[in-house]
């Protein structure tokens, strides 16, 4: 049996907050490619390293190797780019 809610995608509360982390007042600059540090989202000293995936007006698709999952994370967070 078919329901139109197969289609979602599940998310679970990692995903969430991730997505409303806005520690920052400026919006990053990066484009594809570029190599990303995610400076202590949640808790101190924990960053997160990744490469950008893809990047629109209000967030950005990052994939983080060690975790083996792409993030959308929010584009006003504190990070390190270092642009490829």
């Amino acid at each position: 049996m078919t329901t139109k809610f197969n289609s979602f995608k599940k998310l679970n509360l990692f995903d969430l907050a991730v997505a409303r982390v806005k520690n920052s007042k400026r919006p990053v600059i990066a484009k594809k490619g570029d190599l990303i540090e995610i400076l202590s989202p949640f808790t101190q000293g924990e960053n997160y390293l990744g490469i950008v995936i893809n990047i629109n007006d209000t967030h950005m698709d990052v994939y983080h190797s060690d975790i083996r999952k792409i993030v959308k994370w929010n584009r006003n967070v504190n990070c390190n780019i270092c642009a490829i």
